[in-house]
Protein backbone atom coordinates (compact mmCIF):
# COMPACT_ATOMS: atom_id res chain seq x y z
CA UNK A 1 0.00 0.00 0.00
CA UNK A 2 1.34 3.39 -1.00
CA UNK A 3 1.29 5.96 1.79
CA UNK A 4 1.25 9.74 1.89
CA UNK A 5 2.62 11.43 5.00
CA UNK A 6 1.05 14.86 5.46
CA UNK A 7 3.02 17.35 7.58
CA UNK A 8 1.11 20.59 8.26
CA UNK A 9 3.41 23.44 9.34
CA UNK A 10 3.17 27.07 10.38
CA UNK A 11 6.01 28.35 12.58
CA UNK A 12 8.33 25.50 13.60
CA UNK A 13 11.08 26.21 11.08
CA UNK A 14 13.87 24.74 13.20
CA UNK A 15 11.96 21.58 14.14
CA UNK A 16 10.38 20.80 10.77
CA UNK A 17 13.52 19.22 9.21
CA UNK A 18 13.74 16.77 12.13
CA UNK A 19 10.12 15.73 11.64
CA UNK A 20 10.66 15.36 7.88
CA UNK A 21 13.80 13.29 8.45
CA UNK A 22 11.79 10.81 10.51
CA UNK A 23 9.33 10.55 7.61
CA UNK A 24 12.15 10.00 5.12
CA UNK A 25 13.63 7.15 7.15
CA UNK A 26 10.59 4.87 6.95
CA UNK A 27 11.19 1.17 6.34
CA UNK A 28 8.36 1.24 3.81
CA UNK A 29 9.82 2.52 0.55
CA UNK A 30 6.61 3.52 -1.25
CA UNK A 31 5.99 6.76 0.64
CA UNK A 32 5.22 10.32 -0.42
CA UNK A 33 5.67 13.32 1.89
CA UNK A 34 3.52 16.44 1.56
CA UNK A 35 4.55 19.48 3.60
CA UNK A 36 1.56 21.83 3.76
CA UNK A 37 2.49 25.39 4.67
CA UNK A 38 -0.20 27.34 6.49
CA UNK A 39 0.93 30.96 6.36
CA UNK A 40 4.62 30.15 6.90
CA UNK A 41 7.43 32.68 7.16
CA UNK A 42 10.67 32.94 5.19
CA UNK A 43 12.48 30.94 7.86
CA UNK A 44 10.26 27.94 7.13
CA UNK A 45 10.69 28.38 3.38
CA UNK A 46 14.46 28.36 3.88
CA UNK A 47 14.22 25.22 6.02
CA UNK A 48 12.12 23.43 3.39
CA UNK A 49 14.24 24.35 0.36
CA UNK A 50 17.02 21.76 0.84
CA UNK A 51 14.45 19.08 1.71
CA UNK A 52 12.95 19.31 -1.78
CA UNK A 53 16.01 17.55 -3.17
CA UNK A 54 14.18 14.37 -2.16
CA UNK A 55 11.72 13.68 -5.02
CA UNK A 56 9.27 12.14 -2.57
CA UNK A 57 8.75 15.52 -0.90
CA UNK A 58 6.37 18.24 -2.08
CA UNK A 59 5.71 21.64 -0.51
CA UNK A 60 2.52 23.67 -0.73
CA UNK A 61 3.16 27.25 0.36
CA UNK A 62 -0.38 28.46 1.13
CA UNK A 63 -1.78 31.47 3.03
CA UNK A 64 -3.07 31.12 6.58
CA UNK A 65 -6.50 29.51 6.62
CA UNK A 66 -8.81 28.53 9.44
CA UNK A 67 -7.20 27.54 12.68
CA UNK A 68 -4.48 25.18 11.41
CA UNK A 69 -5.04 25.20 7.66
CA UNK A 70 -7.52 22.33 7.69
CA UNK A 71 -8.93 23.25 4.27
CA UNK A 72 -5.44 22.98 2.76
CA UNK A 73 -5.34 19.31 3.73
CA UNK A 74 -8.65 18.75 1.99
CA UNK A 75 -7.24 20.39 -1.14
CA UNK A 76 -4.48 17.77 -1.22
CA UNK A 77 -6.76 14.81 -0.49
CA UNK A 78 -9.42 15.88 -2.99
CA UNK A 79 -6.88 15.98 -5.83
CA UNK A 80 -7.95 13.33 -8.34
CA UNK A 81 -4.33 12.78 -9.34
CA UNK A 82 -3.30 11.82 -5.81
CA UNK A 83 -1.69 8.38 -5.88
CA UNK A 84 -1.95 6.97 -2.37
CA UNK A 85 -3.78 4.14 -0.66
CA UNK A 86 -3.69 5.64 2.79
CA UNK A 87 -2.78 8.84 4.59
CA UNK A 88 -0.91 9.31 7.85
CA UNK A 89 -0.23 12.59 9.62
CA UNK A 90 2.85 13.99 11.34
CA UNK A 91 3.07 17.16 13.42
CA UNK A 92 5.97 19.43 12.49
CA UNK A 93 7.38 19.10 16.03
CA UNK A 94 6.92 15.32 16.41
CA UNK A 95 8.74 12.18 15.26
CA UNK A 96 7.80 8.95 13.52
CA UNK A 97 9.60 5.73 14.29
CA UNK A 98 10.96 4.06 11.12
CA UNK A 99 8.29 1.34 11.02
CA UNK A 100 5.31 3.66 11.48
CA UNK A 101 4.08 3.54 7.87
CA UNK A 102 4.63 -0.22 7.72
CA UNK A 103 2.65 -0.82 10.92
CA UNK A 104 -0.19 1.53 9.97
CA UNK A 105 -0.47 -0.07 6.54
CA UNK A 106 -0.93 -3.47 8.18
CA UNK A 107 -3.50 -2.02 10.59
CA UNK A 108 -5.49 -0.30 7.83
CA UNK A 109 -5.80 -3.59 6.00
CA UNK A 110 -8.55 -4.45 8.50
CA UNK A 111 -10.10 -1.01 9.18
CA UNK A 112 -10.75 2.43 7.67
CA UNK A 113 -9.18 4.67 10.31
CA UNK A 114 -6.40 3.81 12.74
CA UNK A 115 -4.15 5.47 15.26
CA UNK A 116 -0.85 4.63 16.82
CA UNK A 117 -0.37 4.02 20.52
CA UNK A 118 -0.35 7.48 22.07
CA UNK A 119 3.08 8.36 23.49
CA UNK A 120 4.66 11.70 24.34
CA UNK A 121 7.56 13.30 26.18
CA UNK A 122 6.70 15.82 28.89
CA UNK A 123 8.61 19.02 29.65
CA UNK A 124 10.88 17.10 32.04
CA UNK A 125 11.94 14.57 29.41
CA UNK A 126 9.79 11.75 30.82
CA UNK A 127 7.94 9.48 28.38
CA UNK A 128 4.24 8.84 28.89
CA UNK A 129 1.71 6.47 27.42
CA UNK A 130 -2.03 7.13 27.03
CA UNK A 131 -3.99 3.89 26.98
CA UNK A 132 -6.96 4.11 24.61
CA UNK A 133 -8.36 2.42 21.51
CA UNK A 134 -10.97 4.00 19.22
CA UNK A 135 -11.74 0.50 17.99
CA UNK A 136 -13.55 0.06 21.31
CA UNK A 137 -17.06 1.60 21.03
CA UNK A 138 -16.86 3.03 24.55
CA UNK A 139 -13.59 4.82 23.77
CA UNK A 140 -15.07 5.98 20.47
CA UNK A 141 -17.98 7.61 22.29
CA UNK A 142 -15.55 9.40 24.60
CA UNK A 143 -13.94 11.09 21.57
CA UNK A 144 -17.14 13.13 21.23
CA UNK A 145 -16.45 14.59 24.69
CA UNK A 146 -12.65 14.72 24.95
CA UNK A 147 -9.86 14.81 22.37
CA UNK A 148 -8.13 11.45 22.75
CA UNK A 149 -6.18 11.05 19.52
CA UNK A 150 -3.54 13.50 18.33
CA UNK A 151 -2.91 14.35 14.70
CA UNK A 152 0.50 12.66 14.73
CA UNK A 153 -0.06 8.98 14.05
CA UNK A 154 -3.65 9.37 12.88
CA UNK A 155 -4.11 7.38 9.65
CA UNK A 156 -6.94 6.56 7.27
CA UNK A 157 -7.47 5.10 3.85
CA UNK A 158 -7.99 7.55 1.01
CA UNK A 159 -11.14 5.67 0.00
CA UNK A 160 -12.66 6.17 3.46
CA UNK A 161 -11.81 9.87 3.41
CA UNK A 162 -13.54 10.37 0.10
CA UNK A 163 -16.73 8.79 1.47
CA UNK A 164 -17.01 11.51 4.13
CA UNK A 165 -19.66 14.23 3.76
CA UNK A 166 -17.12 17.04 4.28
CA UNK A 167 -13.54 15.96 4.91
CA UNK A 168 -11.14 18.46 6.46
CA UNK A 169 -12.88 21.80 7.09
CA UNK A 170 -12.55 24.83 9.34
CA UNK A 171 -13.09 23.79 12.95
CA UNK A 172 -15.56 25.66 15.19
CA UNK A 173 -14.41 27.10 18.55
CA UNK A 174 -14.22 24.75 21.52
CA UNK A 175 -13.16 21.68 19.53
CA UNK A 176 -9.67 20.48 18.60
CA UNK A 177 -9.07 20.33 14.84
CA UNK A 178 -8.01 16.68 14.83
CA UNK A 179 -10.87 15.76 17.19
CA UNK A 180 -13.35 17.41 14.82
CA UNK A 181 -11.99 15.32 11.95
CA UNK A 182 -12.07 12.07 13.93
CA UNK A 183 -15.64 12.78 15.05
CA UNK A 184 -16.67 13.00 11.40
CA UNK A 185 -15.28 9.52 10.79
CA UNK A 186 -16.93 8.16 13.94
CA UNK A 187 -20.31 9.52 12.84
CA UNK A 188 -20.28 7.26 9.76
CA UNK A 189 -21.98 3.90 10.41
CA UNK A 190 -19.71 2.17 7.89
CA UNK A 191 -16.44 3.41 9.42
CA UNK A 192 -14.23 0.80 11.12
CA UNK A 193 -11.83 2.21 13.70
CA UNK A 194 -8.66 0.53 14.94
CA UNK A 195 -5.52 0.92 17.02
CA UNK A 196 -2.12 -0.38 15.93
CA UNK A 197 -1.29 -1.33 19.51
CA UNK A 198 2.36 -0.53 18.81
CA UNK A 199 4.44 2.54 19.69
CA UNK A 200 5.34 4.16 16.35
CA UNK A 201 5.29 7.90 17.15
CA UNK A 202 6.72 10.25 19.74
CA UNK A 203 5.14 13.63 20.42
CA UNK A 204 6.59 16.74 22.06
CA UNK A 205 3.47 18.80 22.93
CA UNK A 206 4.03 22.55 22.58
CA UNK A 207 1.43 23.12 25.30
CA UNK A 208 3.86 21.57 27.79
CA UNK A 209 6.76 23.75 26.66
CA UNK A 210 5.58 27.38 26.81
CA UNK A 211 8.84 28.63 28.31
CA UNK A 212 11.27 26.65 26.14
CA UNK A 213 13.17 28.52 23.43
CA UNK A 214 13.37 27.29 19.84
CA UNK A 215 16.98 26.26 20.47
CA UNK A 216 16.03 24.25 23.55
CA UNK A 217 13.26 22.51 21.68
CA UNK A 218 15.60 21.71 18.80
CA UNK A 219 18.20 20.23 21.15
CA UNK A 220 15.56 18.09 22.86
CA UNK A 221 13.98 16.84 19.64
CA UNK A 222 17.28 16.22 17.83
CA UNK A 223 18.55 14.15 20.76
CA UNK A 224 15.49 11.94 20.52
CA UNK A 225 15.70 11.81 16.71
CA UNK A 226 19.29 10.56 16.88
CA UNK A 227 18.34 8.02 19.50
CA UNK A 228 15.42 6.65 17.49
CA UNK A 229 17.52 6.47 14.30
CA UNK A 230 19.39 3.38 15.54
CA UNK A 231 18.13 -0.11 16.29
CA UNK A 232 19.69 0.03 19.73
CA UNK A 233 18.04 3.37 20.48
CA UNK A 234 14.62 2.22 19.28
CA UNK A 235 14.83 -1.01 21.24
CA UNK A 236 15.82 0.93 24.34
CA UNK A 237 12.96 3.38 23.81
CA UNK A 238 10.39 0.64 23.32
CA UNK A 239 11.69 -1.21 26.36
CA UNK A 240 11.30 2.01 28.33
CA UNK A 241 7.77 2.44 27.02
CA UNK A 242 6.92 -1.16 27.94
CA UNK A 243 8.10 -0.45 31.47
CA UNK A 244 6.09 2.77 31.45
CA UNK A 245 3.01 0.93 30.25
CA UNK A 246 3.40 -1.75 32.93
CA UNK A 247 4.00 0.89 35.60
CA UNK A 248 1.00 2.97 34.59
CA UNK A 249 -1.14 -0.17 34.21
CA UNK A 250 -0.11 -1.10 37.75
CA UNK A 251 -1.10 2.34 38.98
CA UNK A 252 -4.44 2.12 37.17
CA UNK A 253 -5.11 -1.35 38.61
CA UNK A 254 -4.20 -0.20 42.11
CA UNK A 255 -6.53 2.76 41.79
CA UNK A 256 -9.27 0.49 40.45
CA UNK A 257 -8.88 -1.87 43.42
CA UNK A 258 -8.91 1.04 45.88
CA UNK A 259 -11.92 2.48 44.11
CA UNK A 260 -13.72 -0.87 44.29
CA UNK A 261 -12.94 -1.13 48.00
CA UNK A 262 -14.20 2.37 48.52
CA UNK A 263 -17.41 1.55 46.69
CA UNK A 264 -17.90 -1.55 48.87
CA UNK A 265 -17.29 0.51 52.02
CA UNK A 266 -19.67 3.23 50.87
CA UNK A 267 -22.28 0.57 50.05
CA UNK A 268 -21.88 -0.90 53.54
CA UNK A 269 -22.09 2.55 55.13
CA UNK A 270 -25.17 3.31 53.06
CA UNK A 271 -26.80 0.06 54.17
CA UNK A 272 -25.99 0.82 57.82
CA UNK A 273 -27.34 4.34 57.45
CA UNK A 274 -30.45 2.95 55.78
CA UNK A 275 -31.02 0.53 58.67
CA UNK A 276 -30.53 3.35 61.17
CA UNK A 277 -32.94 5.53 59.24
CA UNK A 278 -35.50 2.72 59.21
CA UNK A 279 -35.13 2.32 62.99
CA UNK A 280 -35.56 6.05 63.53
CA UNK A 281 -38.57 6.08 61.24
CA UNK A 282 -40.16 3.18 63.15
CA UNK A 283 -39.49 4.94 66.47
CA UNK A 284 -41.02 8.13 65.19
CA UNK A 285 -44.01 6.19 63.88
CA UNK A 286 -44.52 4.53 67.29
CA UNK A 287 -44.11 7.84 69.10
CA UNK A 288 -46.53 9.47 66.70
CA UNK A 289 -49.10 6.73 67.32
CA UNK A 290 -48.71 7.09 71.11
CA UNK A 291 -48.95 10.87 70.92
CA UNK A 292 -51.97 10.63 68.67
CA UNK A 293 -53.70 8.38 71.23
CA UNK A 294 -52.81 10.79 74.05
CA UNK A 295 -54.10 13.74 72.06
CA UNK A 296 -57.36 11.93 71.35
CA UNK A 297 -57.77 11.17 75.07
CA UNK A 298 -57.09 14.78 76.03
CA UNK A 299 -59.54 15.93 73.38
CA UNK A 300 -62.25 13.74 74.89
CA UNK A 301 -61.48 15.08 78.37
CA UNK A 302 -61.68 18.65 77.12
CA UNK A 303 -65.04 17.86 75.52
CA UNK A 304 -66.25 16.40 78.81
CA UNK A 305 -65.02 19.44 80.73
CA UNK A 306 -66.76 21.72 78.27
CA UNK A 307 -70.03 19.80 78.70
CA UNK A 308 -69.71 19.91 82.48
CA UNK A 309 -68.87 23.61 82.40
CA UNK A 310 -71.90 24.27 80.23
CA UNK A 311 -74.15 22.45 82.70
CA UNK A 312 -72.65 24.38 85.60
CA UNK A 313 -73.24 27.62 83.78
CA UNK A 314 -76.91 26.76 83.30
CA UNK A 315 -77.28 25.81 86.96
CA UNK A 316 -75.56 29.00 88.03
CA UNK A 317 -77.89 31.09 85.94
CA UNK A 318 -80.87 29.23 87.36
CA UNK A 319 -79.57 29.76 90.90
CA UNK A 320 -79.07 33.45 90.37
CA UNK A 321 -82.54 33.71 88.89
CA UNK A 322 -84.13 32.03 91.98
CA UNK A 323 -82.30 34.23 94.48
CA UNK A 324 -83.29 37.36 92.62
CA UNK A 325 -86.96 36.34 92.79
CA UNK A 326 -86.76 35.83 96.58
CA UNK A 327 -85.08 39.17 97.15
CA UNK A 328 -87.74 40.93 95.12
CA UNK A 329 -90.58 39.39 97.18
CA UNK A 330 -88.82 40.43 100.39
CA UNK A 331 -88.45 43.98 99.16
CA UNK A 332 -92.11 44.15 98.19
CA UNK A 333 -93.17 42.99 101.66
CA UNK A 334 -90.92 45.56 103.30
CA UNK A 335 -92.52 48.36 101.29
CA UNK A 336 -96.05 47.31 102.39
CA UNK A 337 -94.98 47.15 106.04
CA UNK A 338 -93.47 50.61 105.91
CA UNK A 339 -96.60 51.93 104.28
CA UNK A 340 -98.93 50.56 107.06
CA UNK A 341 -96.73 51.93 109.82
CA UNK A 342 -96.75 55.29 108.21
CA UNK A 343 -100.58 55.44 108.19
CA UNK A 344 -100.89 54.49 111.89
CA UNK A 345 -98.65 57.23 112.93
Amino acid sequence: MKALIIIPTHDHASLLPLAVRSAQEQTEADVGIAIIGDGVGDDTRSAVAPLLADPRISFLDLPKAGRTGEVHRHRVLADENLAADFITYLGDDDLLLPDHVEVMGETLARCDVAHSTQTYVDEHGVCHYDAMDLGDPEWAQMEFVDSLVSLTGLSHTLAAYRRLPYGWRSTPPGVYTDQYMVQQFLAQPWCRMGCAGVVTVLRFPSSMRPSMTAEQRYDEMSTWADRLATDEGRNSFRATMEQTILREASVIRRRAINFERRVIQLTTDLSTSSDALTSITDTLASATTAHRSEVEQLTRQVAEFETELSAMSVAYRQLRSTRALRLRDALVKNRLLRALLARKS
